[in-house]
C-alpha cells in the first residue's frame, strides 16, 4: 500500500464518526446546530487530518488497519477534549461526541476547562 493510499484511508477513518452520527439522525429534518458553528468545521478538518497522520505514523499495513487507526486516534482525542458532565452526574451513551452539544460559537471548544478539571 502506498503512503498516499494509507493516509487517504486514515482520513476516511477520521470521517467515520461524523458520518455515522449524521446517518443516525437522518430522520430528523432539522439541521443540527453544531453544523452551523465554524469551530466544528475547523475541528472536523483537523480530526480528519489527524486520522491520516495516525495511519501514516503507526504504519498501517492494510486497508482495515489504516481505517481503524484513522478512526481510533481522532475519536480518542476528541472524546478527551470534549466537555464532560461534572463529577457524580451520569452520562448517557454517545453524549461526548465531537461538538454535538455545541449550541453557540462561544460554547464550541472547552479544552482549557477540561484540562483544569
Amino acid at each position: 500500500m502506498t503512503i498516499t493510499t494509507m493516509v487517504a484511508l486514515g482520513c476516511v477513518g477520521g470521517l467515520l464518526p461524523d458520518v455515522i452520527r449524521l446517518v443516525k439522525n437522518r430522520d430528523n429534518s432539522a439541521v443540527p446546530d453544531y453544523l452551523k458553528v465554524p469551530m466544528f468545521w475547523v475541528g472536523f478538518v483537523l480530526l480528519v487530518g489527524m486520522g491520516g497522520f495516525a495511519a501514516w505514523l503507526l504504519g498501517a499495513q492494510d486497508l482495515k488497519q489504516a481505517v481503524a487507526f484513522g478512526y481510533a486516534a481522532p475519536e480518542l482525542l476528541s472524546n478527551l477534549a470534549a466537555e464532560t458532565k461534572g463529577a457524580g452526574q451520569k452520562k448517557t451513551p454517545g453524549e461526548i461526541d465531537r461538538g454535538a452539544n455545541v449550541t453557540t460559537p462561544s460554547e464550541s471548544f472547552k479544552l482549557r476547562r477540561w484540562w483544569r478539571s
